[in-house]
């Protein structure tokens, strides 16, 4: 092809592409339009809800103070939740979750966490708060505070996290801080007024040498704090909280004096490293909930906590490995003579010895939790009720657990629950789980695996047949993460296990 033939080519080349350049920028633009037109009229229905509906669901989705503490040390976790997700999905959802004091009413915070760019500014960090809890305008607030152990040097020091709790506790109800005991005395939580405090929780991950003959004195002007929470091996020896009017405390103790401090107890959830025990028992007329274990890093023998107490008011009791024989709790309960409605317990020995303490509360045990891999003992419990059982029936037991079980025969098991259905001087079972260890359940003559019992579809339609007359049985393993529930269906003679998240 010649030169002149080329640049003719070459000038049709350049007036094509001038001409889909129009075409192409009209067709953008006409896009454009449509796109805008399509948003005028189209109708999204999450946007046409009402806004106080909107808002509703907004506050139902804040994570619990429970999920709060189990992720606080997750930063992406905690960012990821309402409210802050809601502020970067749209403009309508922004101020919507602004306007929403619920959501703004709890403030998770790790001091850690923050760019000491930040925290070295004075006033950046109290500025973030503020405009934080602004926003939940006059609601109570709850507040979940971590710091590691601070010091004058650090960026955030302790008097400026004193400043923030102070400048804030005439709304608190609800704080719970994760800081070295050796810093809480610098916080002044005995020097300020929490007049709507109700539940505090002290947890020090970061293993003090605490001194329990100087406890640091806290909250003493909060007339409503009725919680007390100590985490993490946190003694209760190394505080002195207003005891006087607790209703409800968890947490490790050294010795039994939280029973003599605190009589308007009613709730006690204890981790025992006892080492100093009073002579004559402790008399508690109104503790009325108390859960015992020993804590998992140490290796001193438990002590036998019950020949200490007297608990006349006490109906749920909890017991883990704590060293008490079935002998002892028998003399604890025939000296309390509680009017005990629920019991778990991690049980040795044979059940003769603990057929003496279900026979001293047989009248008003309602609710029975047994840890044991005893096979024995386990076949033995649910004979109680059985024509040929020579043990205490239990006569008013409604719900029953076994836990860490290597399985049960399923013909005792079938006839227990069916004795308990139909015989009138018995209570109706009306939940009954087993909880098997790791790795037992398909072993177990509850799997439906084909082989594993003789005639599997008899035994669980059994099984289906007592649920559909209104018990619930649920038969895990205590490592899965769902439960098996054994449903009927009517007019199926078989049986189905339906999995439940």
């Amino acid at each position: 092809m010649s030169t002149t033939a080329l640049r003719e080519r070459l000038a049709e080349l350049d007036a094509e592409i001038v001409e889909k350049k129009t075409v192409l920028k009209d067709l953008e633009r006409d896009r454009t339009a449509v796109h805008r037109q399509l948003h005028a009229t189209s109708t999204f229905p999450v946007l046409t809800l009402p806004v106080e509906i909107t808002a509703e669901i907004f506050s139902l989705s804040l994570p619990s103070i429970e999920e709060i503490r189990e992720h606080l040390s997750t930063s992406a976790w905690l960012e990821s939740q309402a409210p802050t997700v809601f502020l970067g999905v749209c403009r309508a959802w922004k101020d919507i979750a602004l306007e929403t004091s619920a959501l703004w009413a709890t403030l998770p915070l790790r001091f850690d966490f923050i760019s000491d760019n930040v925290a070295s500014e004075p006033g950046a960090v109290e500025k973030i708060i503020d405009m934080w809890f602004r926003r939940a305008v006059l609601r109570p607030l709850s507040i979940v505070f971590f710091a590691s152990e601070i010091s004058p040097d650090s960026p955030f020091t302790p008097s400026r996290l004193r400043d923030v709790i102070h400048c804030y506790a005439h709304r608190l109800q609800h704080i719970e801080l994760y800081i070295c005991q050796c810093d809480i005395p610098q916080l002044g939580l005995d020097s300020v007024a929490f007049p709507l405090l109700r539940r505090a929780v002290l947890d020090d991950p970061f293993d003090p040498e605490p001194d329990p003959s100087n406890p640091v004195v806290i909250y003493n002007n909060a007339p409503q704090l009725h919680d007390l929470i100590l985490r993490n091996g946190t003694e209760f020896s190394f505080y002195a909280p207003p005891l006087l009017q607790l209703t409800k405390f968890e947490g490790e103790i050294d010795n039994l004096n939280l029973f003599v401090l605190a009589p308007n107890l009613l709730e006690a959830d204890c981790v025992l490293h006892l080492r100093d025990l009073p002579t004559s028992p402790i008399f508690h007329p109104r503790l009325q909930s108390l859960t015992l274990c020993t804590p998992h890093y140490s290796d001193d023998e438990p002590i036998d906590v019950f020949p200490h107490l007297k608990l006349p008011a006490l109906q749920y009791l909890h017991i883990s490995d704590i060293g008490s024989s079935p002998e002892s709790l028998f003399l604890f309960l025939d000296r309390s003579s509680p009017p005990l409605s629920t019991l778990s317990a991690t049980v040795t020995g044979s059940f003769s010895q603990w057929d003496t303490c279900f026979a001293r509360v047989a009248a008003t045990l309602e609710n029975l939790e047994v840890f044991s891999t005893n096979t024995t003992f386990q076949n033995q419990v649910l004979n109680l009720g059985s024509p040929n059982s020579d043990y205490n029936p239990l006569p008013r037991l409604r719900t029953f657990h076994l836990v860490t079980s290597i399985g049960a025969d399923y013909k005792i098991l079938v006839d227990f629950l069916r004795i308990r259905s139909t015989t009138p001087a018995l209570a109706k079972i009306r939940s009954f789980r087993v909880t098997c260890r790791p790795g037992a359940y398909l072993r177990d003559s509850f799997s439906n695996e084909l082989g594993t019992v003789t005639e599997p579809v008899e035994a669980i339609g059994h099984l289906a047949r007592l649920a559909s007359e209104g018990i619930d049985i649920y038969i895990e393993t205590t490592e899965k993460t769902f439960i098996k529930h054994v449903q009927y269906i009517p007019g199926d003679p078989a049986y189905e296990f339906a999995s439940r998240a």
